[in-house]
C-alpha cells in the first residue's frame, strides 16, 4: 500500500479487575492494548482510569483517576497496562459506582508535538482508522 493512503488500524480492548484484598490500591484496571499499523512517529501512549460517583438526581462526580505509559515502537505495540487507581482524599471506595478507562497517544508529525486522546467524544484529533478496524479506545462501565 502507498504510504500517502495508509490508514492506520487500530484495536484497543479494556477490561478491568477489582484489587485483591492484600493489594494497597483502591482500585486495578488491567488494559489490554493491541495497537498495529501507527504512523512510527507516534512513540508514546497511555491507558488512563477515572472513578466516577453516580448518584440519582446529582451530577456525576470524579472521584480519582491515574494512568500508565507504554512506548509504542514501529507503530505498534501489544501488551496489559495495569492501572492502579485510589479514591481521591475524602471519598470513600465504596461510593465510587462507575469506571471509565481510555488510551492517549502522541508523537511528533510533520515536527509539531502532536497527542490524541480518546477520553470523551470529540476530544481529540481525529486518528485515521481502516475501514472495518475495530477501535475501542475508550470504555465505561460499573463497578458492581
Amino acid at each position: 500500500m502507498r504510504a500517502r493512503h495508509r490508514l492506520v488500524t487500530a484495536l484497543a480492548a479494556l477490561a478491568f479487575g477489582l484489587p485483591a484484598s492484600a493489594s494497597a490500591e483502591d482500585f486495578t484496571f488491567t488494559v489490554p492494548v493491541e495497537l498495529a499499523s501507527l504512523p512510527a512517529e507516534i512513540n508514546y501512549g497511555w491507558a488512563f482510569c477515572d472513578l466516577v460517583i453516580r448518584e440519582p438526581g446529582r451530577s456525576a462526580l470524579s472521584a480519582g483517576n491515574a494512568g500508565r505509559g507504554f512506548t509504542i515502537s514501529g507503530g505498534a505495540y501489544r501488551g496489559e497496562v495495569t492501572v492502579a487507581v485510589n479514591a481521591s482524599p475524602g471519598i470513600e471506595p465504596a461510593r465510587v459506582t462507575h469506571y471509565k478507562c481510555y488510551l492517549s497517544l502522541a508523537g511528533t508529525l510533520r515536527g509539531e508535538r502532536v497527542t490524541y486522546s480518546f477520553r470523551d467524544e470529540g476530544f481529540t484529533l481525529p486518528l485515521p482508522v481502516a475501514p472495518g478496524a475495530p477501535f475501542t479506545p475508550r470504555i465505561e462501565g460499573s463497578v458492581r
